[in-house]
């Protein structure tokens, strides 16, 4: 009986040996050389280059001025369709009083074109307003002060 409690206490010895030489001994020993914090340096570079944009992105001022732009932005966007709506009544009213385009004067043409001219320009602005909007939605240091759409249809 005495023989197998020595070799349970024999290999309750060994395990703790092997707990303190994997625990201890090897890390001291690595971080003297220099070995084991070669993997959390990187890490430590990448937190500190991400820091700037974080505290950046938390900071109240810019919060305010990135949530300031998308609420205009959104803004616009909407105001665009009205303006879109009204020169898209124009283009419609001026075909209806003068439906023959044969018989149309020099001003008359003139005037068409720039309306048309205007509906192009007006549905251009627009869409470039939703990409620019659309594309910081998907910037991260961007969306976190807002309470804006996520996504603004073309």
């Amino acid at each position: 009986m005495k023989n197998q409690e020595g070799g349970a206490g024999l290999g309750v010895l060994a395990i703790v040996g092997a707990i303190l030489l994997f625990v201890v001994i090897l890390p001291l020993i690595g971080a003297g050389l220099g070995i084991i914090n070669l993997p959390f340096l990187r890490l430590g570079k990448q937190v500190e280059l991400n820091q700037g944009v974080i505290t950046k992105t938390y900071d109240t001022e810019y919060c305010l001025n990135n949530y300031e732009w998308f609420k205009n932005t959104y803004q616009d966007i909407q105001q665009t369709d009205s303006k879109i709506a009204n020169i898209q009544a124009q283009i419609d009213q001026f075909k209806t009083d003068a439906p023959d385009r044969t018989k149309w004067t020099f001003e008359d043409k003139q005037l068409y074109n720039n309306l048309t001219t205007e509906l192009t320009g007006t549905r251009n602005y627009k869409a470039d307003l939703t990409g620019q909007y659309n594309s910081r939605t998907t910037q991260l240091n961007r969306v976190a002060c807002k309470e804006l759409p996520l996504f603004v249809k073309p």
